[in-house]
């Protein structure tokens, strides 16, 4: 049976009878129906091209994601006991600025600014100058 025959071939293989009207329709078919056959086909090995393009960027998104979760574990676990004060300073006392926390803490500029600069990397405060 060729290809373009699928639906006539298995009807003249049953023995059934039919008008001229009646087999040019189901030869409309039989084409119609390798036509979207190929469709498939067609559709099919661009899927596949697709995932095959996919699956690596899927690999990698998850490494970077990974990644990033791990930075940001790592920012947390690296923050000293004075750093953890400034931040707790900071939420009982969110309007303060710089000047409020040198006040408070006692410390040198530069290191009240080390210690800001690590809130700042971690996103609790959006500046220096808090």
């Amino acid at each position: 049976m060729t290809e373009s025959k699928k639906v006539s071939g298995v009807i003249d293989a049953m023995g059934f009878r039919m008008g001229q009207d009646q087999r040019r329709q189901i030869l409309t078919l039989d084409k119609e129906f390798s036509a979207l056959e190929a469709k498939v086909k067609a559709l099919e090995k661009e899927n596949l091209k697709l995932q095959a393009e996919v699956n690596p960027l899927t690999r990698e998104v998850e490494r970077l994601k990974k990644q990033v979760e791990e930075k940001k574990s790592s920012v947390h676990e690296e923050l000293g006991p004075i750093t953890k004060v400034f931040l707790r300073l900071l939420a009982e006392h969110p309007g303060w600025v710089t000047g409020n926390l040198r006040d408070v803490v006692h410390l040198p500029v530069p290191e009240l600014e080390y210690h800001l600069d690590l809130l700042k990397e971690r996103g609790e405060v959006r500046s220096k100058s808090v």
